[in-house]
């Protein structure tokens, strides 16, 4: 049944979902800027989806986690989307779904808003690292606004 689900809805999105070469449960639909890890857990009705943006530098890490930390405390606004920082310093972007009760259209939609959520904060990291180079020498003024004062 997911299996379906999700070849629908990358036809309705115009692309393949490829399994992957490691684990027969794992569909990859590659964007532009990054892949999309599509998990199928059929025993529960799941659908784990995630987007490895990019590895961090140490000063990325650093001036990006209070952020990372304050958009997934309010991920319930999101639908559930949050970011993870993994051991290598990668970033990802998380949401794991109860798809039950979706068809192809819903599940496109889903998609294309994660998506969206995904690129704009791929856009964040590379924005930050072009400020980090600017000002590499000075790294004890702070060009960012505290991530309080952002309203997510």
């Amino acid at each position: 049944m997911l299996e379906k689900l999700l070849s629908d809805a990358c036809q309705i999105l115009g692309v393949e979902p490829k399994e992957d070469e490691q684990d027969q449960s794992i569909r990859i639909v590659d964007l532009d800027a990054f892949s999309l890890k599509f998990k199928l857990v059929p025993d529960s009705d799941r659908i784990c989806v995630s987007a490895c943006l990019c590895e961090l530098t140490p000063v990325q890490r650093d001036r990006i986690l209070e952020l990372v930390l304050v958009y997934n405390t309010q991920s319930f606004q999101s639908g559930g989307m949050r970011l993870v920082l993994i051991e290598n310093d990668a970033l990802v972007m998380h949401n794991d779904l109860r798809a039950v009760a979706w068809d192809a259209e819903k599940l496109a939609k889903f998609v294309l808003a994660f998506a969206d959520v995904s690129a704009g904060w791929l856009k964040i990291v590379r924005e930050m690292g072009a400020q980090a180079e600017a000002s590499s020498d000075d790294l004890s003024q702070d060009t960012f606004e505290p991530a309080t004062l952002i309203s997510l």
